[in-house]
Protein backbone atom coordinates (compact mmCIF):
# COMPACT_ATOMS: atom_id res chain seq x y z
CA UNK A 1 0.00 0.00 0.00
CA UNK A 2 1.15 3.78 -1.12
CA UNK A 3 1.68 6.35 1.49
CA UNK A 4 -0.93 9.06 1.30
CA UNK A 5 0.60 12.39 0.58
CA UNK A 6 -2.29 15.07 1.95
CA UNK A 7 -2.13 18.48 0.08
CA UNK A 8 -3.93 21.08 1.65
CA UNK A 9 -5.04 23.03 -1.22
CA UNK A 10 -6.39 20.22 -2.69
CA UNK A 11 -8.30 19.24 -0.06
CA UNK A 12 -9.60 22.61 -0.12
CA UNK A 13 -10.42 22.38 -3.43
CA UNK A 14 -12.18 18.82 -3.00
CA UNK A 15 -14.50 19.98 0.03
CA UNK A 16 -15.61 23.02 -1.27
CA UNK A 17 -19.18 23.57 0.13
CA UNK A 18 -18.01 21.14 2.79
CA UNK A 19 -15.98 24.04 4.59
CA UNK A 20 -16.66 25.54 8.42
CA UNK A 21 -15.07 27.15 11.00
CA UNK A 22 -15.70 27.26 14.58
CA UNK A 23 -17.00 30.72 15.56
CA UNK A 24 -15.80 30.98 19.12
CA UNK A 25 -17.30 34.05 21.25
CA UNK A 26 -17.70 35.57 24.59
CA UNK A 27 -20.36 36.81 26.41
CA UNK A 28 -20.10 40.67 27.76
CA UNK A 29 -18.28 39.84 30.97
CA UNK A 30 -15.62 37.24 29.06
CA UNK A 31 -16.63 34.18 29.71
CA UNK A 32 -16.73 32.01 27.03
CA UNK A 33 -19.70 30.85 25.49
CA UNK A 34 -20.99 27.53 23.40
CA UNK A 35 -18.82 27.25 20.16
CA UNK A 36 -21.34 27.71 17.34
CA UNK A 37 -19.83 25.11 13.67
CA UNK A 38 -20.13 27.87 10.88
CA UNK A 39 -19.96 27.29 7.02
CA UNK A 40 -16.53 29.21 5.85
CA UNK A 41 -17.57 29.90 2.63
CA UNK A 42 -14.43 32.36 2.38
CA UNK A 43 -12.01 29.71 1.99
CA UNK A 44 -10.74 28.53 -1.27
CA UNK A 45 -6.98 28.28 -0.46
CA UNK A 46 -4.43 27.98 2.56
CA UNK A 47 -3.79 31.87 2.31
CA UNK A 48 -7.47 32.42 3.13
CA UNK A 49 -6.36 31.96 6.86
CA UNK A 50 -3.38 32.60 9.54
CA UNK A 51 -1.58 29.83 9.76
CA UNK A 52 0.44 30.84 12.83
CA UNK A 53 -3.68 31.06 15.02
CA UNK A 54 -5.13 28.15 13.36
CA UNK A 55 -5.57 24.87 11.79
CA UNK A 56 -7.75 23.16 9.06
CA UNK A 57 -8.87 20.03 10.48
CA UNK A 58 -10.38 16.99 8.72
CA UNK A 59 -13.30 16.27 10.79
CA UNK A 60 -12.50 11.97 9.84
CA UNK A 61 -9.01 11.19 10.25
CA UNK A 62 -7.44 11.94 6.84
CA UNK A 63 -6.02 8.48 6.30
CA UNK A 64 -8.61 6.41 7.52
CA UNK A 65 -11.12 8.16 5.76
CA UNK A 66 -9.02 7.41 2.55
CA UNK A 67 -8.64 3.49 3.44
CA UNK A 68 -12.15 3.37 4.28
CA UNK A 69 -14.52 5.94 1.73
CA UNK A 70 -17.26 3.03 1.40
CA UNK A 71 -17.94 2.06 5.03
CA UNK A 72 -18.34 6.23 5.22
CA UNK A 73 -20.40 6.57 2.07
CA UNK A 74 -22.72 3.19 3.28
CA UNK A 75 -23.41 5.48 6.74
CA UNK A 76 -23.89 8.30 4.95
CA UNK A 77 -21.15 10.25 6.20
CA UNK A 78 -18.78 12.68 3.74
CA UNK A 79 -15.81 14.59 4.89
CA UNK A 80 -15.42 17.93 5.98
CA UNK A 81 -12.91 20.55 7.12
CA UNK A 82 -12.99 22.59 9.93
CA UNK A 83 -10.95 25.80 11.13
CA UNK A 84 -9.97 25.38 14.28
CA UNK A 85 -7.89 27.28 16.82
CA UNK A 86 -4.14 25.64 16.68
CA UNK A 87 -4.01 24.70 20.26
CA UNK A 88 -7.25 23.37 19.98
CA UNK A 89 -6.51 21.02 17.24
CA UNK A 90 -3.56 19.75 19.35
CA UNK A 91 -5.45 19.56 22.74
CA UNK A 92 -8.10 17.37 20.13
CA UNK A 93 -5.72 14.90 18.63
CA UNK A 94 -1.89 15.67 19.39
CA UNK A 95 -0.54 12.21 21.07
CA UNK A 96 1.11 14.22 23.62
CA UNK A 97 -1.17 17.29 24.41
CA UNK A 98 -4.73 15.74 24.05
CA UNK A 99 -6.90 16.53 26.52
CA UNK A 100 -9.17 14.08 28.02
CA UNK A 101 -13.09 13.98 26.83
CA UNK A 102 -14.21 15.97 30.19
CA UNK A 103 -11.24 18.45 30.14
CA UNK A 104 -11.62 19.65 26.44
CA UNK A 105 -15.32 19.98 27.02
CA UNK A 106 -14.53 22.16 30.34
CA UNK A 107 -11.89 24.14 28.52
CA UNK A 108 -13.82 24.81 25.44
CA UNK A 109 -17.41 24.17 26.08
CA UNK A 110 -17.43 21.51 23.06
CA UNK A 111 -17.47 17.93 23.13
CA UNK A 112 -14.79 16.06 20.97
CA UNK A 113 -17.51 14.09 19.17
CA UNK A 114 -18.81 17.13 17.82
CA UNK A 115 -15.41 17.90 15.92
CA UNK A 116 -13.58 14.58 14.88
CA UNK A 117 -15.28 11.52 14.43
CA UNK A 118 -14.32 8.15 16.31
CA UNK A 119 -16.18 5.09 15.94
CA UNK A 120 -16.43 4.23 19.07
CA UNK A 121 -17.85 7.36 19.80
CA UNK A 122 -20.32 6.71 16.42
CA UNK A 123 -21.64 3.71 18.18
CA UNK A 124 -22.84 5.70 21.23
CA UNK A 125 -24.75 8.16 18.65
CA UNK A 126 -22.38 10.94 19.25
CA UNK A 127 -20.57 12.15 16.26
CA UNK A 128 -20.04 15.39 14.23
CA UNK A 129 -23.30 16.35 12.60
CA UNK A 130 -21.89 18.24 9.84
CA UNK A 131 -21.22 14.83 8.33
CA UNK A 132 -24.52 14.45 7.76
CA UNK A 133 -25.06 17.59 6.28
CA UNK A 134 -26.04 18.35 2.59
CA UNK A 135 -23.46 20.28 0.67
CA UNK A 136 -24.24 23.21 -0.43
CA UNK A 137 -25.32 22.29 -4.31
CA UNK A 138 -27.52 19.76 -2.91
CA UNK A 139 -30.67 19.81 -1.79
CA UNK A 140 -32.47 17.71 0.39
CA UNK A 141 -35.55 15.30 -0.42
CA UNK A 142 -38.45 15.52 1.51
CA UNK A 143 -40.84 13.70 -0.13
CA UNK A 144 -43.28 16.56 0.08
CA UNK A 145 -44.42 15.92 -3.45
CA UNK A 146 -44.62 12.01 -3.62
CA UNK A 147 -48.23 12.24 -3.45
CA UNK A 148 -48.68 13.81 -7.03
CA UNK A 149 -46.76 10.68 -8.15
CA UNK A 150 -48.93 8.23 -7.12
CA UNK A 151 -51.03 5.85 -9.30
CA UNK A 152 -48.40 7.42 -11.98
CA UNK A 153 -46.70 4.69 -13.38
CA UNK A 154 -43.06 6.11 -14.98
Amino acid sequence: MSALKKIMNDEIKKYQGRIYYLDIQKDIYGNLKKPRIEKATWIFNTSCYDHSSFELHHVIKYTHYEHNKFWYKNHGLKMCLILIPKIMHQHLENPIHALSDKDFYNKYLIHKYELVFDKKDFDKGNFPIILIKPTEDEIEYDGCFDSLYEGVSP
